[in-house]
């Protein structure tokens, strides 16, 4: 706060301000305890929904173009506190070793994978590119288990490997 201060920043300290002012108020109405870095994490992730949506609904209102770039730099401001997000090559080896660990082999687990991947990460990686990746590496598995399928004698023989490995890819 004292740097924006002394930079003249006024969105950056106003936004400080309003995150401190919610960490103060968070933590009277909790009792008297120490503010945990999760907890910071978390006002500050409510704190950039709440501007989000303020700021949605002032580019639709499209009347005031001082405010709506004023909510961006805001936006912008509350992002940089944000610790980085894992994504990229990382989550895509997260999702591999997650999904090794937890034993996943269907989209049934997926739930499983995400809750691990939220504990393994405090919620700090991008959601819909960790289900692309979850997808993405759930399909060799996949196309592994149709494979063996296929080559199962008894049900080429009977006619029946197509409509099995037609049931199984909607459950996978």
């Amino acid at each position: 706060m004292v740097a924006a201060m002394k930079a003249k920043d006024k969105v950056r300290l106003g936004v400080t301000r309003l995150v401190l002012g919610e960490l103060k108020n968070a933590a009277s109405r909790g009792g008297a305890h120490e503010i945990s870095e999760e907890e910071t994490t978390a006002q500050i992730k409510r704190t950039l929904k709440q501007t989000n949506e303020t700021l949605e609904m002032s580019e639709k209102a499209g009347n005031n173009p001082e405010r709506t770039e004023n909510l961006r730099e805001q936006v912008a401001v509350l992002e940089s506190l944000l610790p980085k997000q894992v994504s990229g090559d990382e989550l895509v080896s997260l999702v591999e070793r997650v999904i090794a660990e937890l034993g996943a082999t269907s989209k049934k687990d997926m739930g499983r994978v995400m809750g691990a991947l939220t504990a393994a990460t405090n919620g700090n990686f991008d959601k819909p590119a960790a289900v692309k990746a979850l997808c993405q590496v759930a399909e060799p598995v996949q196309t592994a288990v149709l494979a063996s399928l296929a080559t199962l004698p008894v049900l080429v023989a009977h006619g029946m490997a197509a409509s099995l490995v037609g049931v199984l890819c909607n459950l996978l």
